[in-house]
């Protein structure tokens, strides 16, 4: 058998299950009775496809009948299709679809790979391209387990880097690298197969100028001096005459030039160092540039400084981070709690500045290495949700004039008691959050002095013709706010009163 028709687009394997050193392959088939018909010869033929598309295998069969040695020859056809599909989106520093983006200007590529069959992944390499500058040269995700990862049809694997695009005079289109992928059947887990697959192309916009900034701190502290420092370079052939204006939010305080005039030379580097201070802590907007030229158009400077800046800088309460971890099983968890500590949250509360002050909570979710807790979240559909629940027994007997009671105080008259619901097990099960919510019960005997009693339970109850007994039921309640998806999958946010029993009485 040979693959003439196919130039090399596909290889024979050994019965050790290798490629085989040349492109025929010899079948041998024990001797059969030749006599009846119709023969027929079974054989099994190990091949691996280098194309995808149809494929066509020679078959040539040399037989001997009657002394006479015949030779026939027939063709095999096989179909190859790809074991992955790729699309790969550019993005911006803030996480927007890019079309185009501008030379030396840092931008994201993101890779979906699409599995189509049933597959064992053992890594995933991307290759960068010669014009395309990466952190590392070769951005790798390598599955751990020896078996690898197992993918059924359908299932998408991304790969995700920083990149940017070198400047070049004639460079129209760029190739971002190659997706180098290792991979295996299921029938067969040790054969491990390599393809190569075009991370795709971009065609990057020449820009005049380059702009980058970056904060010279590792943590950004409320009320503390943030440096920041803007670098912009001239990579237009003539010198250019710029005016920058430093904007930023109410939120910070400044300190240095808002405004400054400066001329550039091809080639040449300009830094502008400022310093801000935040006046309170949360994701606040980066301070921004404003660069005019009469060279270049105002809306072209403006897109430049928009895909080169971080749209937000995240600011910390305080320097001390308390931090909790949990480590959870996907296979078996779906509701995660995760406690804490009382003297931290304390701490936060205690700080300088007004009690109501912000109190940063930041969560990572990381799933072999990428955090699935994306910081905003700007998908109106695929939002998530956390659940803070804060319990103070203290301040919640204090609430209720009625006495929170347990079952072992044996409280014999009418009382309040814990009751905890789960909205799940209540066939509540479109609540996303809370899952659980202390709804209280009231609970005891009635008893003619019990302080709660109505006025018309006490006058019933003196009547001689009135011979039913007061019941103990509750008699003002509070809302909750509940998180829940309607039936037209939207998700909604409401409060719904009487939903916690906050006294009891006796009627």
């Amino acid at each position: 058998m040979t693959d003439d028709a196919n130039r090399g687009a596909l290889l024979f394997l050994t019965a050790q299950n290798k490629l085989a050193d040349s492109d025929e392959c010899i079948v041998d088939v024990a001797a059969m009775d030749t006599t009846k018909t119709p023969l027929e010869v079974p054989f099994t033929i190990s091949y691996c496809a280098q194309a995808v598309g149809s494929l066509c295998i020679a078959v040539g069969v040399l037989f001997t009948r009657k002394s006479l040695a015949t030779r026939k020859r027939f063709f095999i056809a096989v179909n190859s299709r790809p074991p992955f599909s790729i699309r790969t989106s550019l993005l911006t520093l803030n996480n927007e679809l890019l079309e185009s983006p501008f030379t030396e200007t840092n931008f994201f590529a993101r890779s979906d790979i699409e599995s189509k069959a049933s597959l064992i992944i053992g890594d995933i390499q991307w290759k960068a391209d010669a014009n395309v500058q990466v952190e590392d040269d070769e951005l790798r995700r390598e599955f751990t387990q020896e078996e690898g990862e197992r993918c059924a049809e359908g299932d998408v694997l991304s790969v995700c880097t920083c990149m940017r695009i070198l400047d070049s005079d004639d460079l129209e289109e760029c190739s971002l690298g190659q997706i180098c992928i290792k991979w295996a059947t299921v029938d067969k887990p040790r054969s491990w197969v390599m393809s190569y697959l075009d991370a795709g192309i971009a065609r990057p916009r020449r820009a005049p100028i380059v702009l980058n900034a970056r904060v010279c701190t590792t943590q950004c502290i409320v009320r503390t001096a943030i440096p920041i420092v803007f670098c912009i370079t001239n990579l237009h052939p003539q010198a250019i005459d710029l005016h920058i204006t430093v904007e930023m939010a109410d939120l910070f305080m400044f300190a240095g030039s808002k405004q400054v005039d400066v001329r550039l030379l091809s080639s040449e580097s300009y830094e502008c160092s400022i310093s801000v201070m935040a006046l309170t802590a949360g994701r606040l907007p980066f301070p921004r540039l404003q660069l005019r030229s009469s060279a270049f158009d105002s809306l072209l400077l403006d897109e430049i400084v928009c895909l080169s800046m971080p749209a937000a800088l995240f600011v910390l309460y305080g320097a001390d981070v308390a931090e909790r971890k949990r480590h959870i099983d996907l296979g078996r968890e779906a509701y995660v709690q995760i406690p804490l500590r009382i003297d931290d949250l304390q701490r936060w509360w205690d700080g300088e500045g007004p009690k109501n002050e912000f109190l940063g909570l930041y969560v990572e979710a990381l799933y072999r290495g990428e955090n699935l807790a994306v910081h905003p979240q700007q998908d109106p559909i695929n939002l998530m949700y956390m659940e803070l629940t804060s319990i103070d027994e203290w301040t919640r007997r204090k609430r209720s004039s009625t006495e929170m009671c347990t079952r072992e105080m044996n409280e014999p008259s009418c009382c309040l008691y814990s009751l905890v619901v789960d909205f799940e097990a209540a066939g509540w099960d479109f609540v996303i959050a809370p899952k659980l919510y202390d709804a209280h019960m009231c609970s005891g005997e009635c008893r003619l002095h019990h302080p709660d009693r109505s006025p018309h339970s006490k006058i019933t109850s003196s009547t001689s013709k009135n011979t039913v007994s007061g019941c103990c039921h509750p008699s003002e309640y509070d809302p909750i706010t509940l998180v829940y998806m309607t039936e037209e999958k939207e998700v909604k946010i409401k409060e719904v009163p009487g939903m916690i029993a906050r006294r009891c009485a006796c009627a």
